[in-house]
């Protein structure tokens, strides 16, 4: 069976291989497919994969010998899936990809906005931090200045607490649990249960 995923660049620069796919039949991987090129490219193809290019109804119904279509990502609206279906054509995506990142990096986001930790970071660029360390320098002494609030730079604003910040407290709890409900954190909320868990939890439907 021919296999063409047409912008396997997009997701595998290079560091993944593709031998599992190369396994199951002739497999060709072009870096990305410009519209114009993408008829001549998947002309023939039984298995087309795809993560941005645009599969739409006119494009699946002039491939004949097409049987099955995957998307390197979580999302299919890059597909025509009712145009699939109706040819009888599986339609395959990705759904627990990065989800331990997306929890990761939302709550990272949470405590930036609540620490301002990119305001700190900016203002030691700028050499704000060094300038409020040399005023308070000429009014106390060095060792009394460090680590209290009046070395910090008027222009930066307060850190707020999460005791004043239920909304955020309440998202960054939500993301929490999200996230070990997935079938990779199964084992850890086995243990914090106090059960034991041989593996995975499987996907629940609901």
């Amino acid at each position: 069976m021919k296999i063409v995923v047409l912008d396997g660049g997009t997701t595998n620069p290079g560091d993944i291989s593709w031998s599992p796919l190369e396994a199951l039949g002739d497999l060709t991987v072009y870096p990305n497919t410009p519209r114009e090129l993408l008829l001549e490219r998947a002309r023939g193809a039984g298995a087309l994969i795809t993560n941005r290019v645009r599969l739409d109804r006119e494009t699946v119904n002039a491939l004949p010998e097409l049987r099955y279509i995957g998307t390197l990502s979580i999302g299919v609206n890059q597909v025509d899936g009712a145009a699939a279906r109706e040819r009888g054509i599986p339609l395959c995506n990705v759904p627990y990809y990065c989800v331990e990142a997306v929890a990761q990096h939302a709550l990272s986001l949470l405590l930036c906005l609540t620490s301002h930790g990119e305001s700190y970071s900016q203002a030691v660029r700028r050499g704000e931090w060094s300038q409020a360390e040399a005023e308070a320098a000429g009014a106390t002494s060095p060792g009394a200045v460090r680590g209290t609030k009046t070395a910090r730079p008027s222009s930066l604003p307060t850190p707020a607490p999460w005791a004043v910040t239920p909304v955020i407290s309440t998202w960054a709890s939500w993301f929490f649990f999200h996230s070990m409900r997935q079938p990779s954190c199964g084992p850890i909320v086995a243990r914090g249960r106090g059960k034991t868990q041989a593996g995975p939890e499987k996907p629940r439907k609901t």
